[in-house]
């Protein structure tokens, strides 16, 4: 196996308690399903480039050349051992590959090579065809080396996995393929972690509510703080509920900030909708909305004001965005979401997968 370069670049990557009128069903239950919707649209894994090759057991060697996301060529080298380097691609590892003519495997151990100054989420390599079809895998995931962190292809470390294929006839064969991956978020939550004493049943739709709710990665302040409604099977969002007088109003504050780089654009992304409990009369008005705000220590970074849609008996969740700028002032980042509008009694609006990512 061999080196393969990639041209993509950091900017390429980026394309509950009860309330009032609740009646609320006792008994703790702790969530941890994870959270089948994608996080955003920056953090979706994309094609970073393709790659064909060329297998010759007999030398044990494999000849490969790598293509942009639009097809041009950009690279070709044969393996073992590439010295070509790039923002992100594939180190292959020092003694490989091996051919075994017994087994009729051919195997090296490749690094995923991270040179960029964000994260890569999953990151993958991709089989898409092999000539003759008979070598397998002739497609799907080669292997998914998941979230990369900045790093070196020194002494080829961490992510590292093996690259297999089997070919029957011990012939030479070839094979064309693509990588996958994502601008990795700094801070995510798809609230799974939810775990709460008390159940209901949301007007309307049915589905499960919860109030008086602990959550992993925040700490929650308000009346009956906080609520979530399982919006989908085992996909839970957080409810923000108002309050019934100024001073009640559900919030979430980040436990542990993210970082502040001065001059730096940071983008959050999350899905948002209206809220609602088993009242129907507690539903998202006109006059509801959330309010995120983004402090460094004393100073706010930004404050950003969603409002949803009224609540019209369907829990429907869409992507929304904003962003802000780092101060670098030595402090952390930390976000605060908070039920705002005039609206007392009713439910501010509810939110899933919260990301904040720095592509």
């Amino acid at each position: 196996m061999r080196t393969m370069k990639s041209i993509v670049s950091s900017a390429s990557l980026v394309a509950l308690a009860s309330c009032s009128g609740q009646s609320p069903a006792p008994g703790p239950v702790a969530l941890s399903a994870s959270d089948p919707s994608a996080p955003s649209a920056i953090g979706a894994s994309k094609t970073l480039f393709y790659f064909d090759g060329n297998v010759d057991p007999d030398k044990g060697t494999m000849t490969v050349t790598v293509r942009s996301p639009t097809g041009e060529l950009t690279s070709q080298s044969t393996l073992p051992y590439g010295p070509s380097a790039g923002d992100v691609y594939f180190h292959t590892c020092a003694g490989t590959p091996a051919f075994n003519t017994g087994t009729h495997l051919m195997t090296g151990a490749v690094q995923a090579v991270n040179l960029m100054t964000s994260n890569v989420g999953d990151f993958t390599a991709v089989i898409d065809s092999t000539i003759p079809s008979t070598v397998t895998p002739s497609s799907g995931v080669m292997f998914d080396y998941g979230n990369v962190a900045p790093n070196t292809a020194s002494n080829c470390g961490s992510p590292n996995g093996a690259w297999t294929f089997t070919d029957p006839t011990n012939a030479p064969f070839t094979f064309a393929g693509h990588a996958e991956g994502g601008v990795a978020p700094i801070f995510y939550d798809d609230f799974s972690s939810l775990s709460s004493s008390t159940t209901g049943s949301q007007c309307n739709t049915g589905d499960t509510v919860y109030a008086f709710g602990t959550l992993s990665l925040w700490n929650a302040a308000g009346l009956n703080a906080i609520h979530g409604v399982q919006w989908e099977p085992g996909n839970i969002a957080a409810q923000f509920y108002g309050g019934n007088s100024n001073g009640q109003q559900n919030s979430l504050t980040m436990k542990s900030g993210v970082e502040n780089v001065s001059g730096k654009h940071y983008t959050v992304q999350f899905l948002g909708g209206p809220g609602n409990w088993n009242s129907c009369g507690q539903g998202t008005t006109v006059n509801n909305d959330l309010v995120f705000t983004v402090t460094a220590g004393a100073a706010v970074l930004t404050t950003y004001t969603y409002q949803p849609a009224a609540w019209v008996g369907t829990e429907v969740l869409s992507a929304a965005t904003f962003g802000y700028t780092g101060n670098g002032n030595g402090s952390p980042a930390v976000m605060t979401i908070t039920a705002g509008g005039t609206a007392f009694g009713t439910f501010g609006g509810a939110i899933d997968d919260v990301g904040i990512y720095s592509p």
